[in-house]
């Protein structure tokens, strides 16, 4: 199915990928409505979708659209976070919504006085690089909403695993 839209899909799990669709003629959450029904209607699966101009704000955006959507039946939510809009979508958001935030750095920012991203966004990049060394520049850029990852079309495998998702198999 994504791969019918562009070739530029970055596959991250079973159920899960980034999809480059900004040379599409369509509006990205045109897209995203369309391959949402498309999956309902071929599958009958819901899914939820982060839209934004990169691969870190479109992950965060699809973990709040589902969490604002569970206790529905299943979680089918769209999250558009529109371009320039990056920094401002994240800042009310804690710091461990962002990669590499683990419990051991969210308990040292919180430490810091550190407790969402829009805080952790206001302390100079100097700051954090002194803090945390190289990890400090990446915290400060990720905190304004910026990620300069293409996507990774192939990948080398590291692990096999076996994962049950339906009773019966689908293709």
């Amino acid at each position: 199915r994504l791969h019918a839209l562009t070739p530029l899909v970055e596959q991250i799990s079973i159920d899960e990928a980034f999809v480059d669709v900004s040379a599409l003629t369509d509006a990205a959450e045109t897209v995203a409505r369309r391959l949402q029904a498309q999956i309902r209607g071929e599958l009958g699966l819901s899914c939820s979708l982060g839209v934004a101009s990169n691969k870190l704000v479109a992950k965060i955006a699809n973990n709040v659209g589902k969490a604002a959507a569970r206790g529905s039946t299943s979680p089918n939510a769209i999250t558009l976070v529109p371009v320039g809009e990056e920094a401002a979508f994240l800042a009310p958001l804690p710091c461990s919504e962002l990669w590499g935030v683990g419990p051991k750095t969210a308990a040292r920012l919180s430490d810091l006085g550190i407790h969402t991203i829009g805080d952790l966004a206001q302390r100079p990049m100097q700051e954090l690089s002194r803090l945390f060394g190289k990890h400090g520049e990446a915290l400060s850029l990720h905190a304004k909403g910026i990620d300069s990852r293409t996507i990774v079309t192939e990948r080398e495998y590291k692990q096999v695993s076996n994962e049950t998702t339906f009773v019966r198999d689908v293709s």
